[in-house]
């Protein structure tokens, strides 16, 4: 979902603005760095906003960081810039990286069909599922629906799945491919974080490696992520990470960092990783950054990756505004209903606006207000 005030992001690329760079190394702030806490005091106090953080990052380097509140209500610790928030799925878009890492590699392809993935499952899985291919996936074009559990069971039943993690996923993808598409394959954009933990078990296959370990070594550490982790923030019992909240009886609660706490683990590819502020922005730079200057993968590569291949405005987990031009800007929110992220992305002018908050709900409020903040930093930061 995309706020209304990003139809002003072509007003926004035309300004010219001065700032200063700061270099982040291994997540540390390398002064000077704009701080954005007095900005982001006033958003935060009229939406009840337990923490908020949120960050800019311009060819490369970190020009403005900030987070204000505290970690859990009742509580006393405030929130620091460096502190970890989940990035719901705004995932995604890792994700589709590691596919394309393995498409540069020659162990997936982008055409590779659902039936070639997984043959054991050609006389079970429904007929039309048989030829969705990996960029049907990227897309959400796969026909698979947006409700992330097959029909016949619940959330609740992801959660107790008999076996290892990766077997579970292998389970799990086998329920939904057996059911019938939503739509015939190809025909319409569903978003679905089904079509996404499929893509995690085919990283899984191509790799014998489980998504969770991959991502850490592809990703995580080759970018020094080192608050990058799985599921809620923190550890119960302490309070040295923001704690995710949600309202109960009319009430913004503190909910404990305890795995039921988040969706189940088998939907970690669509949307299950938490990170800092600045750890977020050195992926979104090497995103940015060709694999021959440091970054994760070759121009013709990332150029393939971030073009819808059937229309719309979706690709390699990103919302693309203005698609059909040259210069589109590329959007995604998470949310696991209680933590919010937002990331808005120019390519081109090599810049990235972060924010993130661990109060979830009422999200087209907190969309609606992100998405101001959001315009409000990408004119400020834009580069000459």
């Amino acid at each position: 979902m995309v706020s209304p005030e990003f139809s002003l992001m072509r007003f926004f690329a035309r300004m010219i603005v001065c700032c200063l760079w700061i270099r982040a190394a291994e997540g540390e702030i390398q002064s000077p760095c704009d701080n954005l806490a007095g900005q982001l005091e006033p958003l935060r106090a009229a939406h009840n906003i337990p923490a908020l953080a949120a960050g800019a990052v311009r060819k490369g380097c970190l020009v403005a960081l900030g987070a204000t509140g505290v970690r859990k209500l009742g509580v006393t610790e405030e929130v620091k810039p460096g502190d970890a928030f989940h990035l719901g799925s705004c995932t995604k878009a890792m994700t589709a990286v590691l596919v394309a890492m393995l498409v540069e590699e020659g162990k997936l392809r982008w055409e590779m069909t659902l039936s070639e993935a997984f043959p054991e499952l050609r006389e079970s899985m429904h007929a039309s599922f048989c030829n969705v291919t990996v960029d049907h996936l990227l897309a959400h074009r796969g026909g698979l629906p947006n409700q992330s559990w097959p029909r016949d069971k619940t959330l609740d039943d992801m959660r107790v799945l008999p076996g290892t993690l990766n077997e579970q996923r292998a389970q799990y993808v086998a329920m939904m491919l057996e059911q019938e598409p939503e739509r015939p394959p190809g025909t319409e954009f569903i978003y679905s974080n089904a079509s996404y933990v499929i893509l995690g078990v085919l990283i899984e296959r191509a790799t014998k490696t489980p998504w969770e370990q991959f991502i850490r070594e592809r990703i995580f550490v080759p970018l020094h992520m080192t608050t990058a982790g799985f599921g809620p923030m923190g550890v119960p019992g302490g309070v040295e990470q923001p704690w995710q909240h949600k309202v109960v009886g009319g009430k913004l609660e503190p909910v404990p960092p305890e795995p039921p706490n988040d969706n189940p683990p088998i939907f970690a590819p669509s949307g299950g990783i938490h990170c800092s502020i600045q750890n977020w922005a050195a992926f979104i730079s090497a995103l940015l950054t060709d694999r021959c200057d440091g970054g994760l993968l070759a121009p013709d590569t990332r150029a393939r990756l971030l073009t819808p291949q059937f229309g719309g405005a979706y690709a390699g987990g990103w919302n693309l505004q203005d698609a059909n031009s040259d210069d589109p800007a590329l959007l995604h929110s998470g949310s696991n209903t209680m933590n919010y992220c937002l990331a808005v992305v120019l390519p081109k002018r090599q810049l990235a606006v972060l924010i993130a908050t661990n109060r979830g709900d009422e999200e087209d409020q907190i969309l609606h207000a992100f998405g101001q903040l959001a315009n409000t930093l990408t004119a400020k930061y834009l580069p000459q």
